[in-house]
């Protein structure tokens, strides 16, 4: 149900940046077939996330990938509201990216039938060190590293995360290098 999330983000957007993004919504309809208001139970292409980032981005003059990392950080306080028992259960950001793939993919399925959750594969190095192989074919890169900053500030913690584009390049995927910085 990608309609739900790009309503969700949307709603958040407009209540964030006002006016302007209904202008981007404008850009987008003379681009290309996009509903100026997104049903959240229709499905939609892929790059639709994608492509609503870019126009608002234009429109506000701000960097694609900030605005993503501000709508991932966004959708992980969504997350923590649609399923607490989730967040709880972890003490820390790691352990809440390892946990990504089990609970929270059962809940997504049960919620919103027929979306297919990122995935996030961990490898955890060393204790401070964790090997993040993110894959979606909805949610861009940018939106899991504001989910990973989200994660990482509710759990009060510092973490450096470098990115690594992963060949081939398909749909959103990415690679990140997570390290805790000791203060």
């Amino acid at each position: 149900m990608k309609g739900f999330v790009l309503a969700g983000v949307v709603g958040y957007l407009e209540s964030e940046y006002g006016e302007k993004v209904a202008e981007a919504q404008k850009v987008m309809l003379a681009d290309g077939p996009l509903s100026e208001v997104y049903l959240s139970m229709d499905n939609y292409p892929d790059n639709s996330l994608d492509d609503l980032i870019t126009s608002v981005a234009k429109i506000l003059s701000i960097q694609k990938c900030t605005l993503a990392k501000v709508i991932g950080v966004y959708l992980f306080s969504e997350l923590m509201v649609t399923n607490p028992a989730w967040v709880e259960q972890s003490s820390s950001a790691y352990e809440l990216l390892k946990s990504h793939n089990t609970p929270f993919n059962q809940l997504t399925a049960m919620n919103m039938p027929g979306f297919i959750s990122p995935s996030f594969d961990c490898t955890e190095i060393n204790c401070d060190v964790l090997e993040v192989i993110y894959r979606s074919e909805f949610l861009p890169s940018d939106i899991a590293e504001g989910l990973i900053v989200g994660i990482s500030s509710y759990y009060d913690e510092h973490l450096s995360i470098e990115k690594i584009n992963v060949e081939p390049q398909v749909d959103f995927n990415r690679k990140f290098i997570l390290r805790r910085k000791h203060a």
